[in-house]
């Protein structure tokens, strides 16, 4: 939960949604145009990276006039397991809920050199495409930790 309560943020003009996150736009501007806000008080992807991207997309758009959009489509994460789980971009589902024609690849870890070599085949890569043109909506891995680390790094 956010430490937005009792903070004169409703004097100030600025929403909070029932969970206590501060209402944004896609430009990062509160519900008062003159204040924004980023970062983990508006509830969206609770990471350091995220919360720079968006305070920085803020700051320009406080100074300049709301011209940069805020994309969260390629924003990494992953689950800490063995094997990991890593992803980013559109799940298949996702992508088929927002109208693409999808192209779904997967390569199981068995035929990966590097994961028979280091005896680790308990994995496997998902890339999800765009049909027509093959442009990559999203990568998602299964994968022991060091190939996962990689992928994340980019």
């Amino acid at each position: 939960m956010p430490f937005t309560k009792d903070i004169g943020l409703e004097i100030v003009g600025v929403k909070t949604d029932k969970r206590g996150f501060i209402e944004v736009n896609e430009f990062m501007q509160t519900t008062n145009g003159y204040i924004y806000s980023a970062g983990d008080c508006v509830g969206k992807f609770m990471l350091v990276t995220v919360a720079a991207m968006e305070g920085g997309i803020a700051a320009q758009n406080a100074l300049l006039g709301n011209k940069k959009k805020v994309d969260y489509s390629s924003v990494p994460h992953a689950i800490f397991t063995d094997p990991e789980l890593s992803s980013v971009g559109l799940k298949e589902e996702e992508a088929k809920e927002m109208g693409y024609e999808v192209d779904v690849r997967v390569l199981d870890f068995s035929k990966v050199p590097r994961a028979v070599l280091s005896f680790r085949e308990d994995g496997l890569i998902k890339l999800v495409t765009e049909k027509k043109n093959g442009k990559v909506l999203g990568v998602h891995m299964l994968s022991p930790f060091l190939l996962c680390r990689i992928m994340l790094q980019g």
